[in-house]
This record gives C-alpha cells, structure tokens and sequence, in this order.
C-alpha cells in the first residue's frame, strides 16, 4: 500500500472515530429526544459526506485539493457547507415524518373552501384561518372545532395545525386554526403577553369565527377546542376557565402532550427555572425563594387547568407519549386524577413507545382519530 493510501486510510479511520465518539457523548450524556435524534443524524451525515467527497476526490487523484482541504480554512468552509447542508435535509426529513404521523390527507378542491388569514383583532398575530366543508347545509346547525397550535408559547404558527383543519374538515366539520401574541422569553415576563392574554385572544377569535361564519350564511352554535403541547394547555385552560364566557358554548376538549402542572419537578428540578418559567408565562416575576418556601403556590395554580375543573363538565380527550421527556408522565396523571374526581368524562389515549411527537405508535394515531369522531358524533350531535 502506498504512504498516500496508508494516509488516506488513517484520515478515514480517524473520522469514523470521531463520529462513533460524538455519537457515545451524546448518548450517555443526554437522554434521547428529538432535539438528540436531530444532532446525531446531522453530525453522522455531516462526517460520512465529507469523507465520501474527500474519497471522490482520492480517486481523481486531486491530492493538492485534499491536502488544503484536511489542513487550510477551505476545510472549515467545505465542513459547514455539508454539515449545513446535512442539518436542513434532517429537519426536512424531521418535519416530514412529522407531518405524515399527524394524520396528513390531500386536500381537493371538491372538498370544500379555506379562508385565510382572518383578522379577530387589531395585532398582527391575531389572525385565524377557516376550513369550511363542501357539504355545509346554511339550513342546518353546525360546529367549529379550534385548534391552537404548540411551541412552547414562544414559538409556532397557524399553519402548523393545517394539516388536521383539513382531516376534520373532510369528515364535515368546521375547523379553523388561529395566530395568537406569543412570548418573547421563557425566562422573564413579556410586557403585554402572558397566559391570560392568550386567553383573551382566543375569546376574541371564537366571537369572530361566530361572526364570519354568520356573515357567510352558516349558524354556528357549538365549539370544541383542541392543540398540541402549548397548545393543548391553552385548550384546556380556557375550556374550564372560561367556560361561562366563552362565545360559543364547549361540547368538549381533545388535546395532545399538553402540559399540565406547573411546579417544582413537573417541568424542571432547578427552581431558579420554575421560577423563570411562571414569570414569564403569569406576566409577573417569580423568585426561586418564592418557588421553595411556598409563597408562588397561587401563580403556580393559576398557570394549571387543573385548579378549574370542578363543576363545568365538559369532557376531555388527551394523548400522551410514554416516552415523552419533556412533559412528562406526572402531567396527565394530574388531569386525569382531576377530571375522575370531579366525575368528567374522559378517554386517554397512551402513546407507549413516543415520545413528544407522537410518532411512534401508529395504532394509537388511529385510535386518537377514531376518538375524536366519536367524541364529536356524541357531543355535538353528528
């Protein structure tokens, strides 16, 4: 073997090593999650591109090229290139299987109109979208079912539940998905934004999906109210919350990963963190003295649906992941515990082998579909 294979050989071994060492870092160090699922695809496919280019290149016989590649700041450039390049073909492949686990259905043009971007106030955020089904009847009564989507009240959009306005839509039901004034940090209150204006919006989108909806010949009487993670807890705290408020009354809830308590070891062990969660979420600062000595147990409560599940009953439907490590399995064994004591109807449905995505257990993304009908057939009537 040539000294020009021998060390070509080397430059390989050496980064396979790299590879199999970053993946051990990440896996002892960190538990498995998306963000890790992500990390690892990314810096595997980064290491083995560049050396299947540098292999390429061995075999034109371009050693010049590759020795300024290996030890000049070309290396660095042609790196961050794949590994760029490696991160967005990950996220894509991500977000597709994402959406292809919710449940994704084609949309036709037969199968009925979408109105966008509606506004139900005066900020920029406050806008919804409409999915209204061809087979609407303007002599009937009909229902709107709301998704909000998730993100850790921070991030996110509309759009983000498009995908499941169209699958309720095709069974025959008004849906709409809606914007709303997200945080600016997760660590300190955001002037203007904290959980009771979310709440506030979602009031004002419900009066204004009445509103349109009537302006375009359809009686719209009824309400169910369903998001994802962020979302989902939105759901449920306004569902219970403001019940007697809302513009049109709530049949029922179905929501997934939403989270539900808000203190120490639910979310974090640190109070320091707890603490800077509630502030921002509540609007108002929140110490981590105030965290262990008890005197943050009113904020804490306020921020949980739980505290208002009492005499309002309105059934819920919630999914969670069994392998779920950001909220976890302590979340929905306190809705469920609070929604059986106060005798509600509800149906969970146990997602063993996911984790926050709820990718991994097909059957039960059917049976989460089913239920929904179901539930839907039973509350609103049809």
């Amino acid at each position: 073997m040539s000294p020009a294979k021998k060390k070509f050989l080397r430059i390989g071994v050496a980064a396979f090593s790299l590879l199999i060492f970053f993946i051990s870092v990440l896996h002892f160090l960190c538990p498995m999650n998306p963000i890790k699922k992500m990390l690892l695809g990314t810096a595997g496919g980064s290491i083995l591109l560049l050396v299947s280019f540098i292999s390429v290149l061995h075999l034109l016989s371009l050693k010049k090229l590759i020795r300024r590649i290996l030890t000049g700041a070309a290396g660095t450039v042609v790196f961050l290139i794949v590994f760029s390049i490696t991160a967005l073909l990950t996220c894509g492949c991500n977000i597709g299987n994402r959406i292809q686990s919710s449940g994704y259905t084609a949309w036709e043009k037969t199968d009925g109109t979408i109105c966008k971007s509606i506004p139900y106030g005066t900020k920029k955020k406050e806008r919804f979208d409409l999915y209204l089904p061809a087979t609407l009847d303007t002599n009937k009564t009909h229902a709107v079912m709301l998704f909000i989507h998730g993100g850790a009240w921070i991030v996110g959009q509309r759009t983000d539940m498009d995908y499941v306005c169209k699958r309720y839509a095709k069974e025959g039901y008004i849906t709409a998905t809606m914007s709303y004034t997200l945080l600016k940090h997760l660590t300190r209150p955001t002037p203007g934004v904290n959980l009771t204006s979310m709440l506030d919006e979602i009031e004002a989108c419900i009066k204004q999906i009445k509103t349109t909806t009537a302006e375009m010949g359809y009686k719209v009487d009824q309400l169910a109210l369903s998001g994802y993670s962020a979302g989902g807890h939105l759901a449920l705290l306004y569902a219970f919350n403001r019940y007697e408020t809302s513009p049109l009354p709530i049949r029922f809830v179905f929501e997934q990963v939403g989270p539900i308590d808000f203190h120490l070891g639910s979310f974090e062990d640190d109070p320091k963190k707890v603490a800077q969660l509630a502030s921002a979420l509540s609007g108002t600062e929140v110490t981590a003295e105030q965290i262990t000595n008890g005197q943050a147990e009113k904020t804490l409560r306020s921020l949980s649906p739980v505290p208002y599940i009492h005499s309002q009953n309105i059934p819920v439907l919630c999914s969670y992941g069994g392998k779920d490590w950001l909220v976890k399995p302590i979340h929905r064994k306190r809705l469920i515990a609070a929604l059986e004591e106060n005798k509600i109807p509800c149906q969970f449905i146990d997602f063993q082998n996911s984790d926050h995505l709820l990718q991994d257990d097909p059957d039960c993304r059917q049976a989460y579909h089913q239920a929904v009908l179901e539930f839907a057939k039973k509350y609103f009537g049809y």
